[in-house]
């Protein structure tokens, strides 16, 4: 049976998921996209404070001390360890701009956005990671319910012109580039 990623994306498939928190998204991924042959993970792991909107204007305070991000750290390392699927994956302990400097434009088949939810940083992981995705690939993200989330996609898709069919689903969204 061909499985479904395979008909999008082909086979060998290089994804990237900024913002892995305790990997749970990571390992779902490794474990129900058997064409993947490398995702890479990247997380700064590091404490954070911030105030965020959802689709309900509701102030959600979202904070994580010192001894909780490092405990996120060994979290994610270790369901990524005993997921069967840590030979296909790679994580990177740094902040996703910097991280953008290792890998050439078009490199990747799909991009998950995850990271930190501040504005700023959301706008540069737009701005920053859509040109490292091929054409064909599937650029997607989490939490469609904050504004900040779904306002600067709008509009970075806006001021790229880019019309491709927006697919919204479980507080994720998604497109495939042309």
């Amino acid at each position: 049976m061909i499985h479904p990623i395979n008909l999008l994306l082909g086979d060998e498939i290089i994804g990237i998921e900024l913002g892995v928190y305790q990997a749970r998204t990571t390992v779902m991924l490794l474990q129900n996209c058997p064409s993947i042959k490398t995702l890479y993970g990247v997380d700064n792991w590091l404490p954070f404070d911030d105030k965020i909107k959802d689709s309900y204007n509701d102030e959600i305070e979202v904070s994580v001390s010192r001894p909780e991000a490092e405990l996120n750290f060994h979290v994610a390392h270790n369901h990524v360890k005993y997921s069967g699927f840590a030979d296909k994956c790679i994580l990177l302990k740094e902040d996703t701009n910097k991280t953008a400097e290792r890998f050439e434009q078009s490199f990747f088949d799909f991009i998950f956005l995850d990271a930190h939810l501040n504005k700023e940083q959301f706008s540069n992981d737009l701005e920053i990671w859509y040109p490292k995705l091929k054409k064909g690939g599937l650029f997607a993200g989490h939490d469609w319910n904050c504004d900040v989330v779904r306002d600067l996609t709008y509009n970075f898709r806006t001021k790229y012109n880019i019309n491709e069919k927006l697919s919204i689903g479980d507080n994720t969204f998604m497109w495939i580039k042309k």
